[in-house]
């Protein structure tokens, strides 16, 4: 599965508009601990476990922040969950998890 790219042109479509679930990694090309996150996200995309169930997706903050302000991304890296374009405030997870830390919150919240 493809890790989509967001920005401000296709958030809506691709998250907003979208009936399923929809994991966000919020990042930025100066964070250090960003790219241990990436790495665990295109794990997640490598696995054909997740083929349709779930929707990957990262968004650069520098280059997004009206998106980044709008949902309140004061730290990185940050992973939001959105279920039929509503954010599951509650599931947020602020800073670096392992990949099965990951996996498991996928498989709650696929359950």
């Amino acid at each position: 599965m493809a890790i989509i790219e967001l920005n401000k042109d296709n958030f809506e479509k691709e998250v907003l508009k979208y009936m399923g679930l929809v994991l966000i990694d919020f990042y930025a090309d100066w964070c250090g601990s960003c790219p241990g996150v990436s790495h665990s996200i295109e794990k997640l995309a490598e696995s054909e476990y997740y083929n349709s169930s779930v929707k990957l997706a990262m968004l650069n903050t520098g280059l997004n922040p009206d998106i980044s302000v709008k949902y309140g991304i004061t730290s990185l890296p940050q992973i939001l969950f959105f279920r039929n374009g509503q954010e599951l405030i509650a599931k947020r997870l602020r800073g670096a998890k392992s990949f099965s830390d990951y996996k498991k919150e996928i498989d709650s919240l696929l359950a």
